[in-house]
């Protein structure tokens, strides 16, 4: 689903979990981040295995990744 979609496999995996799972939008969004983080942990370990990732810039930008999102999120509230 990944290599298909990227980003935006969360607003669809989002939309099917409300429509199929449950009306409760933050249950679904939970879920929805769980099986995101998934899918695309499970494309980068199929990546590093056939050898199309660099381990050193992609750990970089994972870390950025994981700083940003939090940093965002406090700085929402």
């Amino acid at each position: 689903m990944a290599a298909i979609f990227g980003a935006g496999a969360a607003v669809l995996l989002l939309a099917i979990l409300l429509a199929f799972e449950t009306r409760d939008i933050h249950r679904a969004n939970g879920l929805k981040s769980i099986l995101a983080a998934a899918n695309q942990t499970l494309g980068a370990i199929g990546f590093v295995a056939a050898g199309l990732l660099l381990l050193g810039p992609g750990l970089v930008m994972a870390l950025a990744s994981l700083f940003g999102g939090y940093a965002g999120a406090t700085l929402a509230k």
